[in-house]
């Protein structure tokens, strides 16, 4: 593994960096960490693809609403409330018209000025889309903290990045200006199709929250992380006595300081 090294300037620098020595100190990982699983690029690109067949007719619906709520905002008051009345007027007539049948082909074509010529796709009533509805949506769920102490494991978290541009491509199949989150309900149709790709994706667990099966299994197979020390490179005064002296010089200088400008001054 190679060693990851900081080389960029920091604002609480020195400048007299010439009177210190590069020092090396070792520093404890932190054992609460989690390995994030690497996915290949191809497998990135197919489950992009099955997304965007999951999403397929929902740009042209979201389009068509578009246009036809631009519509219905240009249209004056006083229209729509004529229009929406010669409807119900049209309406009446042709249930007690006698020559309902003769004349409903074209009284039906008027009737159908704001009706869409398909219905939503299948998949919308299974997506939430953006940061404040997704939020919603997990907090009404069952609090996955509850499941510490329960015999009964948590569902499991599989983490797949998309490959890059997915947000663009993603947001334009959509036909909305930008995805930034997406959820999409367990029972959504050809979701199987998603989960059978991403079966060779570790699971992203934490073995510290695993939950308890049984008091005698944790007793006999306790968990241990190996220690890790990292090597942290930074710099030391040449000489520490000298620098402790200049520092305990500092700060009586700077309470001298702060004393002065305390001190009223006379007019």
């Amino acid at each position: 593994m190679s060693v990851k090294v900081h080389t960029h300037g920091s604002n609480r620098e020195r400048p007299n960096q010439a009177e210190r020595k590069v020092v090396f100190k070792g520093v404890l990982d932190n054992p609460f960490r989690l390995h994030w699983p690497s996915v290949p690029i191809n497998l990135q690109n197919l489950v992009l693809a099955q997304i965007l067949s999951l999403l397929d007719g929902v740009s042209e619906y979201q389009h068509f609403r578009s246009q036809m709520n631009r519509k219905r905002k240009g249209e004056p008051l006083e229209e729509k409330h004529t229009r929406k009345k010669t409807r119900r007027v049209t309406t009446n007539d042709l249930e007690n018209s006698p020559i309902a049948g003769a004349d409903q082909g074209s009284s039906s074509a008027d009737m159908q000025v704001d009706v869409a010529p398909y219905g939503p796709p299948a998949i919308l009533a299974h997506l939430t889309l953006g940061i404040n509805q997704v939020t919603k949506r997990l907090e009404v769920l069952d609090n996955p903290f509850a499941a510490y102490n329960s015999t009964k494991p948590p569902d499991s978290i599989l983490l797949v990045p998309l490959p890059q541009g997915a947000e663009f491509t993603l947001s334009k199949v959509m036909g909305i200006r930008r995805v930034a989150v997406m959820a999409v309900n367990s029972d959504a149709p050809e979701l199987s199709n998603i989960l059978s790709l991403v079966t060779s994706v570790p699971v992203l667990t934490a073995s510290w929250l695993a939950a308890a099966v049984s008091v005698a299994e944790i007793k006999s197979a306790t968990p241990i992380i190996p220690t890790h020390i990292k090597q942290l490179r930074t710099t030391a005064p040449k000489d520490m006595k000298v620098a402790k002296e200049q520092r305990a010089a500092g700060r009586v200088a700077a309470k001298e300081r702060k004393k002065d400008k305390s001190k009223p001054v006379a007019k």
